[in-house]
């Protein structure tokens, strides 16, 4: 039994379920420990992890010119507040963002990003990033990778 993204129950059989359905399911596993790996292997330079780079680049692209407060990021990082805070407080270690409290209301600490983001905007580092994604990618056209995109937002919205 389930839901099916509207809130309404579903009842799921197993006989419905096939063996691509299992395979995919364990693949995509396996491509985000993969995935990972590879990721976390080129952020050691900068002395970051897979997550903490995750949670830049989501203030980055979905907070541009903002510092929100860290209930405003749970949903857009795909974790827990309590998540987000730690991986925070890890960037503020290593000069990343700071941990302010917000000027009207004390009791909301907001994420603000420091000048160190920079060092994602240089061309070097912007192209060897974009060199690592297509060639995760490179086997699909752009058409399959905008499918393949519309697919996991499908999936992730079902979470």
């Amino acid at each position: 039994m389930g839901q099916d993204g509207k809130g309404n129950i579903v009842t799921y059989m197993a006989d419905e379920l096939t063996g691509t359905d299992v395979e995919l399911f364990g693949s995509l596993f396996v491509f985000m420990q993969r995935l990972t790996l590879r990721v976390e292997e080129r952020l050691a330079r900068f002395g970051l992890t897979s997550r903490q780079w995750l949670l830049l680049g989501v203030l980055e692209t979905s907070f541009r010119g903002y510092a929100p407060k860290i209930s405003e990021v749970t949903a857009t990082f795909g974790t827990t507040r309590q998540n987000v805070k730690q991986v925070a407080l890890q960037l503020e270690r290593g000069g990343w963002l700071r941990l302010e409290r917000d000027p009207v209301d004390r009791r909301i600490v907001r994420l603000v990003l420091t000048d160190r983001v920079a060092e994602f905007h240089d061309p070097a580092v912007q192209a060897d990033q974009a060199a690592f994604i297509l060639a995760v990618f490179g086997g699909l056209t752009p058409p399959e990778r905008r499918a393949f995109l519309d697919m996991v937002t499908t999936c992730m919205a079902r979470l």
